[in-house]
């Protein structure tokens, strides 16, 4: 049995560059059905990002996604804004370029979205102040250290004007099953299964998350949720007093 006590280490298999490029074309297909049924991505966005664009439609908007994967969401997104007439301009980064070569082709009749191999902190070291209206992301910070989600997060609100919005998954054992129960019927011939299950493991629980957020100055702005279906969100609305470069944590 797993220890659930502490964060995992171990690298999910889609990470690795000599994976199968085929399970990892299916395993990003896959999210866009993950995104839907099994995250709050779409409410959050919708309650958050939308709603925020409504109250100006006449307004360019720009926002950020970090780990975009196959740009499910942001096409999403981009076809909500396209039938409300709200101009938005989505920038993708994903670090892996096998990654962004599959979302290439998808993005190709959204020129609204512009797709980038890109890290994220180096993005964000050179961006100055509040230079995103809205900067999110979805299932990212399992994949870094403790002290690089907490640089990464000071980045974030260094350089987002109105909202941002991070969300992640939970560890904890209840999740781990319901998640794997569920994955095992619907999720096949893919990374998604055993890599959602290690991706749980790598998480943050709730009370982790919050002490984070708690005891770093450069963190005290931000707020920490629950979200079902078992997801952290780390939120903030930008203020414009915030013009400190956040330092790197160490």
């Amino acid at each position: 049995m797993f220890d659930f006590a502490q964060r995992s280490t171990e690298p999910e298999l889609m990470d690795c560059p000599d994976s199968s490029g085929q399970l990892l074309s299916q395993t990003l297909r896959q999210f866009e059905w993950i995104n839907r049924y099994l995250t709050p991505s779409h409410r959050l966005l919708r309650r958050n990002v939308l709603k925020r664009m409504r109250a100006e439609p006449s307004r360019d908007w720009t926002m950020l996604d970090i780990g975009s994967g196959g740009c499910d969401l942001a096409i999403w997104l981009i076809g909500l804004c396209r039938q409300e007439r709200i101009s938005l301009v989505i920038t993708c980064i994903d670090h892996d370029t096998r990654v962004v070569e599959f979302a290439r082709q998808l993005v190709k009749p959204y020129p609204e979205i512009i797709l980038l191999q890109a890290d994220a902190t180096i993005l964000l070291a050179d961006s100055p102040p509040q230079h995103w209206d809205f900067i999110f992301s979805n299932h990212l910070l399992h994949h870094l250290t403790t002290p690089d989600v907490i640089h990464l997060l000071r980045q974030v609100v260094f350089a987002c004007r109105v909202q941002c919005i991070m969300s992640d998954l939970v560890r904890s054992r209840l999740n781990y099953f319901l998640y794997s129960a569920c994955a095992k019927l619907l999720l096949r011939h893919s990374f998604a299964y055993e890599d959602g299950r290690l991706s749980i493991r790598r998480s943050l629980t709730l009370e982790e998350a919050s002490r984070l957020v708690a005891e770093d100055p450069g963190l005290k702005s931000l707020c920490v949720q629950s979200m079902f279906p078992g997801h952290l969100v780390f939120s903030k609305p930008a203020s414009s007093r915030l013009f400190c470069r956040p330092e790197p944590s160490s």
